[in-house]
């Protein structure tokens, strides 16, 4: 069952996606600002922005299903 919004889907697979970038950056070292550039932030952040372009993708967000939240109008 789909549970998130069209707005809310855009701006997850936006987020995402620029979260990805980033951490593909920081991974080919286009960029030096030290939290970003460790490994394990460069790995949280392509993890967030991995979740956030699958819950974009898919429209439906485990949390929000836990939450008993619905964006979806």
């Amino acid at each position: 069952k789909t549970n998130v919004g069209e707005t809310d889907r855009i701006v997850r697979l936006v987020v995402g996606i620029v979260l990805l970038a980033v951490a593909v950056a920081g991974f080919a070292e286009l960029f030096t600002y030290d939290p970003l550039t460790s490994t394990v932030g460069l790995a949280i952040l392509a993890v967030i922005g991995l979740i956030l372009v699958a819950t974009g993708a898919l429209r439906q967000c485990a949390l929000y299903q836990l939450l008993g939240i619905n964006t979806r109008s």
